[in-house]
């Protein structure tokens, strides 16, 4: 019989090499022939665990999807200067992003076509009941004297600021000549959308 943690760390591993895959070939590049080769599995221990690629896709969006929530964490930190705490926010968010943003792109479509997914369905209440709160309070913590509609504002802002170059993907590069998916472009990015919630 399988050890458990034996069992967890191969689904682990399965979850990691199809979210690779994903990240460099895009979803249509995805294969569970393909998923067992590099995870040095069989294909019988992939479906084992998954049952199927779709299975498999989920786990590996929810997987995403808390990666995503972990980013929030930051803003939780009451010992860092507010500042400091977005722009780390933003730069952990983005960073996520550009990882995987052929995934964030399919999330955000199935959300855009009313046709949420389970793991989309469960990011849009976590920011409805936890997430735009955190960004609203460290705002308000960023500049004081904004009245609720702003700080509001300010938040629709930093999110569409942090998804919407992600979601035209590499042609962002061609059209702006920017590539966000070079770490030092992202976070000179970061410091812009901080200095757009400051001033």
């Amino acid at each position: 019989m399988k050890n458990l943690s034996t069992e967890k760390s191969t689904k682990n591993k399965i979850i990691l090499v199809a979210m690779d895959i994903i990240a460099s070939e895009g979803f249509q590049g995805i294969t569970v022939r393909k998923i067992a080769a590099k995870a040095a599995v069989n294909v019988a221990a992939v479906n084992y665990h998954f049952g199927s690629k779709e299975n498999l896709i989920s786990e590996a969006l929810s997987y995403l999807t808390v990666q995503l929530k972990d980013t929030f964490d930051i803003l939780k930190n009451d010992k860092t200067d507010p500042q400091t705490s977005l722009f780390d926010f933003i730069v952990n968010y983005m960073n996520v992003i550009a990882n995987y943003p052929d995934m964030i792109r399919s999330l955000i479509s199935y959300a855009v076509q009313d046709k949420p997914l389970q793991e989309h369905a469960e990011y849009s209440i976590f920011l409805q009941t936890e997430g735009i709160a955190l960004i609203s309070d460290t705002i308000k913590k960023v500049v004081p004297d904004l009245d609720d509609l702003s700080v509001s504002l300010k938040a629709l802002n930093l999110l569409s600021g942090l998804s919407m170059p992600y979601l035209m993907g590499h042609s962002i590069n061609k059209i702006m000549g920017v590539n966000l998916f070079e770490e030092n472009t992202r976070r000179t990015y970061a410091r812009l959308l901080l200095n757009n919630i400051a001033n």
